[in-house]
């Protein structure tokens, strides 16, 4: 009997361990799922109440990005390179009448000679050798004209790779103000969404409450006529807005080359 008991409260603290490892764990992963949960509303972006120029990077980080990922000017770097390599090569054009030749020659040398005396009969005489010529020239070439237009070429070249310089910084300062243009626009296109969502949620409370005062029969069809054309104006104006600001939002990813990962959270 004692034994029974002994097991029957062994077995009852075997499951009452059991019980509590459970719910500590479903408290484990409820505080987790939450704090998961609370994260990601920290994270959300609600273009009515956050500002969305706590949400980007700085403006000159921007600017920085739009310059570094603009086709444009990259392919003026590389108009810049193209140019200073035929710089190097007009500097280079004279030493192509400068050079040096060699000649060089091996072979078998046969001589047949005949030697003829009066009465007599011709004598002939056949000698062979091994011989090696070898020989180095150096030759230089003085064309007037490639002197006198060495000059002209090489400043060619140098005013080329001017140009393309000056070319590259004035397509970097079009860079900076096409940021900075779409950078306020964006910001002014959130405070616009703002206001224009204020006026439309009290004009659409101005309608519900018209409506029940013409329930009531104290205004006329016409006055809550009016209210409802006056809401859908501000409705219709907001919702512009709204599409406005999206789209200096999608301007600004594509100019500077950044993902900003608000748009799933802003529509």
């Amino acid at each position: 009997m004692y034994s029974r008991v002994k097991n029957i409260k062994f077995s009852f603290r075997r499951i009452f361990t059991l019980f509590v490892a459970v719910i500590l764990l479903c408290q484990g992963y409820a505080a987790g799922a939450q704090e998961n949960q609370d994260s990601e509303v920290k994270l959300r972006f609600d273009p009515l109440v956050d500002n969305i120029q706590d949400k980007l990077p700085p403006l000159e980080v921007l600017i920085d990005s739009a310059i570094k990922n603009a086709p444009i000017i990259r392919m003026e770097e590389a108009q810049i390179s193209l140019a200073r390599y035929q710089l190097k090569e007009y500097r280079m054009n004279l030493t192509s009448n400068f050079g040096f030749s060699s000649n060089f020659k091996w072979g078998n040398n046969y001589s047949y000679t005949t030697n003829e005396t009066a009465g007599g009969l011709p004598s002939e005489f056949l000698s062979t050798g091994n011989q090696t010529f070898f020989d180095v020239g150096v030759y230089l070439k003085i064309p007037l004209f490639d002197i006198i237009n060495q000059k002209n070429l090489v400043n060619q070249g140098k005013r080329e790779i001017e140009s393309h310089l000056i070319r590259r910084e004035e397509m970097i300062k079009e860079t900076k103000q096409e940021v900075i243009f779409t950078y306020q626009n964006l910001l002014l296109h959130q405070d616009l969404l703002k206001v224009k969502n204020e006026a439309q949620v009290t004009s659409q409370i101005q309608v519900q409450m018209a409506e029940k005062e013409f329930l009531n029969g104290k205004i006329s069809i016409s006055e809550l006529s009016r209210l409802t054309q006056y809401h859908s104006g501000n409705l219709y104006s907001y919702k512009q807005d709204r599409m406005l600001f999206y789209r200096q939002y999608l301007l600004l990813e594509q100019i500077v080359g950044m993902e900003f990962k608000l748009l799933n959270e802003i529509y």
